[in-house]
């Protein structure tokens, strides 16, 4: 089951939400963004703390949707609706606006992929780009393929204090070099069709601009 889940950023997705959500399975949605969500999207779920909706509104203007209260102070509500998604039995997940707006928000956000990327795939799209965070190790490599244009841009931007990388099909591949923080794994360029990243050491966050394509 793939599924979608809407954060309530600033800098919110209509577009993405109006051409894009009828692709998942399920869509998910945190706490106020729902009064945000385009009318003609089919919402699977409403969850979170419930700090920043109308509930009674939210409930008269979405009948059937199911509404669940998560209180749990210790998680943010973007947290809560993968780990609701997952134990619903979620193999797939991508969140949108999740990212802009608040940057302490975002940083948030990104920190989540990190704590549970290696348990299901998923991704974030924000303004035409889409955002993964990969690891892996020696004994337990970790690859990402994806579909890019000629000349989007990618960047992989170690999130380790060194990680070991290597890419194909850009502009200036890697093979297998070391990259630290603030090195030249930003602004690559990609050659067009498939693009591998594989680390075998460390963590990355790899962006690459792109359509919506799921």
């Amino acid at each position: 089951m793939k599924v979608l889940i809407v954060g309530d950023s600033p800098d919110f997705e209509y577009e993405f939400l109006s051409t894009m959500a009828g692709r998942f399975d399920a869509v998910y949605v945190t706490d106020g963004a729902i009064h945000k969500v385009p009318s003609d999207v089919e919402v699977s779920v409403v969850c979170g703390d419930f700090d920043s909706i109308d509930l009674q509104r939210a409930e008269f203007e979405r009948p059937g949707v199911e509404f669940v209260a998560l209180p749990d102070q210790e998680m943010n509500d973007v947290e809560k609706a993968l780990l609701l998604a997952e134990g619903r039995g979620a193999r797939a997940i991508e969140f949108v606006s999740t990212l802009g707006g608040n940057i302490d928000q975002s940083f948030a956000n990104v920190s989540v992929m990190i704590r549970h990327h290696r348990r299901i795939p998923m991704r974030a799209y924000h303004r035409g780009t889409y955002v993964w965070v990969i690891s892996g190790s020696a004994h337990d490599p970790a690859a990402l393929t994806f579909e890019c244009c000629v000349e989007a841009e990618v960047s992989i931007v170690p999130l380790s204090d060194a990680a070991h990388v290597r890419a194909e099909n850009l502009k200036w591949p890697l093979r297998g070099e070391v990259l630290r923080a603030g090195s030249r794994g930003v602004s690559n360029k990609a050659r067009g069709g498939s693009v591998v990243v594989e680390v075998t050491e460390g963590v990355v966050l790899v962006t690459a601009a792109t359509r919506f394509e799921v």
